[in-house]
């Protein structure tokens, strides 16, 4: 079908949806979030009608409203439309900054951190770009509309609680935060702590020390974590004052000590340029948990009130340090939320409602399994994420507050993978949710941080767009080729921590790991440009090819007494043994005829492997299945048999030859 074409079906389709009051698009999506934009530009470039409605006048979330330092443990966790994002910021930073002493620091050099004004810009220009997205601001949702059990639409309002205006789509898509279309849609929720249990050992109500010790009952209440206001502070120079006026309800008790060295925060650098740097501190700076739940159900105009009270409090925390630190010359940075006060416009809501969803992502998910790696592998992964189980405390008291990364005794953290089914609703149709995604109050810790927020929405904005030309619902999306869509986009699904999508073979590398063949190193490295061993040959024809394992005790015994002649000189000397991770590998080689006795009893596995031993293996692991195989006569063609292969070579070669076995 050509895109004309199938674009007037996709109308035809969303025509179908409602009635011609008020306006109708492919898609709506409701919050211009982190997971908004990321769902707003992704469906825009498939091609969709998509009307983006926002309460504030920023676009992108916490990331334009003060989460200005990027949570991510390596690059390897940038990808798809915020590596986009993150290299425009990266190129605005060398053009308007190339001498701002924070470009010495790589995360800001490299575009990792970023002003909030920047972000906003950045977000703006993306959407700019896709003359099918709609951006109304200044609205909010008051109603969902359903036929049956499938969402239609919403009703809106702008800020005034005025002017009434209804948009329809075959796709809705929650992308606020709270959550806040999961009960006028009949979605059900959890909002609060699940109690301790087996999948779940740091679940209720619990306390960690800052050795790693865990102590606290286990049980569960309605408790979510510690909101704040991100404030960005600026330094003006020495002889500033920028000292405010004090805040209603100041109370110097409640922020940290008095004393400079005593404090957690003060020697923290500046990282943005032009002088300037985020705030984020805990319990004794700008998080207070007191309203928190609170927040998630109160009406709009409570929302505000509560707002203004985050305000007072962390202005009160400012004023702290400009009376009681001395910091006369540190100051609300005055090019930041020009319109608002110079304060963000968005609460960090670090926690909303969580829906019940087709996949209930939990802690288990979101750690080793014993013995392994990674945590349990998700083959219906839509977006990875490489940050520590990060929850904030519940209450003043620090009740809540576990970072795993900061006291891991027993290294359980590791990288997870977002299965499909935590952005779709378990029973209504319509609706896709990758903020307030289904999972558990420890499960979400991994699930929350701004950039996987944006790959859920990458993913939420291409299922819409299979939703919409194949007109199905978000449960009958083929995640199979949702996930081809986020490969051909440069999403990644499997976390490798030095694999970006400018890694030469980026797709290949991505396909081996979500096909289970190699987690990579102790590190979560993959080593692309590294040269391939004969042990990472046999296993990745192993794996890739699905061989079965060809050999017995005899064969194990054989290498148990190979001589090993480490102190001959002279001697060859025998590598390959039984403790070997690749000999099993090996041997399955080896009995079905790869190369004969001498040459294993001489093998190191850890040596590297050359072209024509990759094509000759590769042979006699296909069998009558390499007669006529494009992908090997290719290579077996190439006149530098000799030569080395790279890792990231051998995961093309593998995935050539995967693809080549597979039914069309």
């Amino acid at each position: 079908m050509s895109l004309s074409k199938e674009l007037m079906v996709v109308g035809l389709f969303a025509l179908l949806a409602g009635s011609c009051h008020g306006e109708t698009f492919d898609t709506v999506v409701v919050g211009a979030t982190a997971g908004g934009v990321g769902a707003a530009i992704a469906a825009g470039r498939q091609g969709l009608r998509v009307a983006l409605i926002e309460d504030s006048p920023a676009l992108g979330g916490m990331i334009s409203n003060g989460v200005s330092t990027t949570n991510l443990m390596a690059h390897g966790a940038s990808s798809g439309i915020f590596e986009e994002f993150r290299l425009r910021c990266r190129k605005f930073h060398e053009e308007n900054f190339p001498n701002d002493p924070t470009m010495k620091i790589s995360a800001v050099r490299e575009g990792f951190h970023y002003a909030p004004s920047l972000a906003d810009r950045t977000f703006k220009q993306m959407i700019a770009e896709i003359p099918t997205v709609k951006v109304f601001y200044g609205r909010h949702a008051t109603k969902v509309l359903k036929e049956a059990n499938r969402v239609t639409g919403v009703v809106t309002r702008d800020n005034h609680e005025a002017n009434e205006m209804t948009f329809r789509a075959p796709v809705t898509i929650d992308a606020t935060t709270e959550g806040d279309l999961l009960p006028l849609a009949g979605v059900k929720f959890r909002l609060g702590r699940e109690p301790r249990s087996a999948e779940e050992p740091h679940a209720g109500v619990i306390y960690m020390t800052l050795g790693g010790e865990v102590f606290g009952s286990g049980e569960g209440d309605d408790k979510i974590q510690a909101f704040a206001m991100l404030m960005i502070f600026k330094d003006y120079g020495p002889g500033a004052d920028r000292t405010i006026p004090r805040p209603p309800g100041f109370d110097p008790k409640r922020y940290a000590p008095e004393q400079k060295d005593q404090t957690a925060w003060f020697n923290g650098g500046k990282f943005l340029p032009g002088q300037k740097y985020t705030v984020n501190e805990n319990l004794d700076g700008t998080d207070m948990a007191e309203f928190a739940q609170h927040y998630i159900i109160a009406s709009r105009a409570e929302r505000q009130r509560i707002w203004e009270k985050y305000r007072d409090y962390s202005l009160g925390y400012l004023y702290f340090r400009q009376t009681m630190m001395g910091e006369k010359n540190i100051g609300l940075a005055d090019d930041e939320y020009t319109d608002n006060g110079n304060l963000p416009y968005s609460l960090y809501v670090r926690e909303g409602r969580r829906m019940e969803g087709v996949y209930m992502f939990n802690e288990r998910d979101a750690i080793r399994v014993p013995g392994f790696p990674r945590p349990p592998f998700q083959k219906d992964s839509i977006a990875s994420a490489d940050w520590d189980i990060d929850p904030h405390a519940v209450s003043r008291d620090t009740d809540g507050y576990m970072y795993l990364g900061l006291a891991d005794r027993f290294h359980i953290s590791a990288p997870v993978q977002a299965p499909y089914g935590v952005i779709v609703p378990k029973n209504v149709d319509g609706l896709l949710v990758p903020m307030a995604v289904s999972a558990t109050h420890i499960g979400f810790q991994v699930l929350r941080l701004e950039p996987g927020r944006v790959a859920l929405g990458q993913a939420a904005g291409n299922a819409a767009a299979l939703c919409v030309r194949q007109r199905i619902q978000p449960r009958q999306v083929s995640v199979r080729q949702l996930q081809k869509m986020l490969l051909d986009q440069g999403q990644a699904l499997f976390y490798y921590k030095d694999v970006t999508p400018s890694t030469p073979n980026f797709r290949a590398i991505q396909e081996i790991g979500m096909a289970n063949i190699d987690p990579g190193g102790d590190d979560f490295s993959f080593r692309p440009g590294e040269k391939a061993s004969q042990g990472d040959l046999a296993k990745y024809l192993f794996h890739g090819l699905n061989l079965k394992l060809r050999m017995d005790y005899t064969d194990l015994w054989k290498v148990m007494h190979w001589e090993k002649n480490w102190d001959k000189p002279g001697k060859r000397v025998q590598y390959c043994t039984p403790e070997h991770w690749a000999t099993y590998y090996l041997l399955t080689l080896y009995n079905m005829g790869a190369f004969d006795d001498d040459f294993l009893a001489g093998m190191n596995p850890d040596a590297a492997c050359t072209r024509s031993e990759m094509v000759k293996w590769a042979s006699t692991a296909l069998g009558a299945r390499a007669s006529g195989n494009p992908i090997l006569a290719a290579e077996s063609a190439k006149k530098d048999g000799a030569s080395l292969i790279t890792r990231s070579e051998l995961a093309r070669f593998i995935q050539g030859l995967r693809g080549s076995l597979s039914p069309q």
